[in-house]
């Protein structure tokens, strides 16, 4: 399941956890396990221990893993392109 959730570029860690507590574990409860592509984001020390603490086991994909990678690039393709139909008028030429 993918959610995409409005937040600013310059959104801090702390608002970031609050939508996240709000929006997924809010509805589903906490997840068993959360799959990263290792982003660095995603590996912090202090997620991790979070995640731990939580009971989330934290699974990598690989880039040899097709199916996880080809469904992120065309989760990626699908929200791009209602995205980029609403920024257009707002785009300087």
């Amino acid at each position: 399941m993918v959610y995409f959730i409005a937040c600013n570029k310059t959104s801090d860690p702390t608002y970031i956890a609050e939508l996240y507590f709000k929006e997924v574990i809010g509805l589903h409860g906490i997840p068993l396990f959360i799959v990263s592509n290792q982003d660095t984001k995603f590996l912090s020390h202090f997620r991790i221990t979070l995640w731990k603490k939580m009971g989330i086991k934290l699974k990598y994909s690989t880039t040899c893993h097709l199916q996880t990678n080809d469904q992120t690039k065309v989760t990626n393709r699908t929200l791009g392109t209602p995205l980029r139909a609403l920024i257009k008028p707002y785009l300087k030429a």
